[in-house]
């Protein structure tokens, strides 16, 4: 199912709702209208709950289009930025750019796990980089767990920051998306030498590094 579709499908469930969206997206006519971007984006949650996807919503859902996790704001959320993509093709990268220098976390949110389904994402690789440095692990945890943008589109060096970062702060490694596709020998070692730091501490090691660090094994090692 393309994501437009199903984007709109969940969306429009309540039409009320949906026609504001819509009309909000319709009145704004220049790109270089911050302020209401940033409004429309921000009030959304007065209009959508930030209540988990029921699995009535999701009784169509397409194992390609990942939104576990996702709550009905940040979907709102997220429909919002590719329309906008649609009707501002040419400015677009520009206007999402300007929303995240004034996103709080909740808008952060969205915006990180929008990514993988805007036009060109590589565009946003930067953010994307940043949001894994971020210190707020609700923000990390958008980019970083069930998040298609980081195995797509991070080179080594992002990528392995990504998976230690994720085992230093205790989120969900399983959660992931591609450890077995990118997995390397740099990172074997990096979290070989994690594990072994963790245990002269007296500290618990997590079973998921071990099962990561196998799948970086190869022949050579």
């Amino acid at each position: 199912m393309n994501i437009q579709i199903f984007l709109k499908s969940i969306a429009q469930q309540d039409q009320g709702k949906f026609d504001v969206v819509n009309k909000n997206l319709f009145n704004i006519k220049d790109f270089n209208d911050h302020t209401s971007f940033a409004l429309i984006f921000n009030n959304l949650s007065e209009t959508y709950d930030n209540c988990l996807l029921s699995k009535t919503e999701l009784k169509n859902f397409s194992s390609e289009l990942i939104v576990k996790g996702w709550t009905e704001l940040e979907l709102a959320r997220v429909y919002l930025l590719v329309q906008i993509s649609k009707k501002f093709e040419q400015k677009y990268d520009h206007i999402i750019e300007e929303l995240f220098k004034t996103a709080g976390i909740s808008e952060l949110i969205a915006l990180y796990k929008s990514l993988p389904f805007l036009p060109e994402p590589k565009k946003f690789l930067f953010r994307a980089q940043e949001g894994t440095r971020s210190n707020i692990n609700l923000v990390f945890n958008a980019i970083g767990l069930n998040n298609t943008y980081p195995m797509s589109f991070f080179d080594e060096r992002s990528w392995n920051h990504l998976i230690l970062k994720a085992f230093f702060i205790d989120s969900d490694v399983s959660q992931i998306i591609g450890t077995e596709k990118r997995a390397n020998p740099t990172l074997m070692t990096m979290l070989t030498n994690f594990a072994h730091e963790r245990v002269s501490s007296g500290r618990v090691v997590n079973p998921e590094l071990w099962k990561l660090v196998n799948l970086c094994q190869d022949e050579k090692f």
